[in-house]
């Protein structure tokens, strides 16, 4: 006698055997879905949290922080152009007139070119080369147009006087800059040399909008700089994104070591936990989140430094007619800091350096609030990180341990 045997059925061992393989497999595209610069950060995080056995009260403390009226650091974006853009004149004046009255052939011809259908909607770079143009060779002709008739010179007169918002309206207030500084949480790995290149681009069209009239420029190498600054869009958007997240993480691991450092060893005797979380800050905090927290700062130090030298550009204050600029005001506080346009002060303390975070004594007071929008991204995850160091220093006392960075 023959008897039937069905098939086994395996969907359901086969689904038992590959669910481990799909979790790991999950984790592993999750954390790959971050900057490189966030993994080390939070693969940190989740390892001290995990030794601490903490409870994250983080965001329920910021929320009474919140209601209490603190300033807090969260991100603000970038505005959109239309809400920036400064009023500017429309100038009228007699065309035929002004041609049959002034002998300038490249003025004549740089107007004409602007009132064609194609000049009179020009992208950014475009429209500012424009206005460069005119500032120039409005000066050429000066001897000339100051023969004019008032009723043909005061409205170019008029025109050169809005210099100052037109380059505002085709630079902070335009599409590049807009492009440059979204923060589209770029998942690519953090390039210090795009933010070096977008930085040399933006010093070259600064340099020419301050140029005097009778210097001479370079007007392919301006454009020429607007076409960097749209290949790298984004670069300066995602350093910002990277160093708001680095210094929030800091605040919150700041905060879970202040909650345990006294129960960790209450005896002032070393314990196994102590000796696993030092290794952790030796291990994944000193051979690769400092080093990458250095070269944040450093970057955003750079860039700092050659937008502060627009401040003669900035709007001063939004004011109820100027509405619209509060959240670029918000913006500027929160990413640059409090600007002194008399005398802009860069500071090198602005700028981790792997080699003074060695946990030698310093003098910061651990209860000192860091979340002065005033200070600037950089200033912030400054602070935060001596916090930090400061922090450790006194758990290394509590517990007799020496802490030091692993050689490299």
């Amino acid at each position: 006698m023959v008897f039937y045997k069905p098939p086994i059925n395996m969907g359901g061992m086969s689904a038992l055997i590959k669910l481990p393989f799909i979790i790991a497999l999950l984790s592993l595209v999750s954390c790959q879905s971050e900057a490189p610069e966030l993994i080390s950060l939070l693969d940190y995080q989740a390892r001290m949290k995990r030794l601490l056995e903490v409870d994250d009260d983080f965001n329920s403390r910021t929320n009474i922080k919140k209601e209490q009226g603190e300033a807090l650091l969260i991100g603000v974006d970038y505005p959109e152009p239309r809400q920036l853009k400064r009023p500017v004149k429309n100038i009228s004046i007699g065309w035929l007139d002004f041609f049959a009255s002034i002998d300038c052939p490249s003025l004549q011809a740089l107007i004409g070119q602007r009132n064609t259908p194609a000049g009179k909607h020009p992208d950014d770079a475009t429209a500012l080369l424009y206005e460069l143009q005119l500032k120039q060779l409005w000066h050429q002709c000066s001897i000339k147009m100051n023969q004019l008739p008032d009723q043909l010179r005061s409205p170019l007169e008029n025109k050169l006087k809005q210099f100052d918002r037109e380059v505002w309206n085709r630079t902070w207030a335009g599409y590049y800059w807009q492009k440059l500084f979204s923060n589209n949480r770029n998942r690519q790995a953090f390039n210090k040399t795009s933010v070096s290149k977008v930085v040399m681009a933006i010093r070259q069209i600064r340099q020419a909008v301050q140029a005097k009239p009778e210097q001479t420029i370079n007007y392919a190498n301006i454009y020429s700089a607007f076409k960097i600054i749209e290949k790298h869009q984004g670069a300066l958007g995602q350093l910002i994104f990277l160093l708001t997240e680095h210094q929030q993480t800091m605040e919150r691991i700041n905060h879970w070591l202040e909650q345990k450092m006294t129960s960790i060893c209450p005896q002032n005797i070393t314990t196994t936990q102590a000796k696993y979380l030092v290794g952790v800050l030796q291990k994944f905090y000193f051979t690769s989140v400092q080093r990458q927290q250095s070269e944040l700062t450093e970057s955003f130090q750079q860039v700092k430094q050659e937008l502060l030298q627009w401040s003669m550009f900035f709007p001063k204050k939004p004011t109820s007619n100027k509405a619209n600029f509060e959240q670029w005001h918000r913006w500027q506080q929160w990413s640059l800091g409090e600007i002194n346009v008399k005398k802009l002060d860069f500071k090198k303390a602005d700028i981790l350096k792997p080699d003074t975070l060695k946990l030698d004594p310093i003098k910061l007071d651990p209860k000192n609030t860091i979340r002065n929008n005033n200070k600037g991204l950089a200033s912030r995850l400054v602070s935060t990180v001596k916090q930090h160091v400061t922090i450790w220093q006194t758990f290394g006392k509590q517990c007799q341990l020496t802490i030091r960075p692993m050689s490299r």
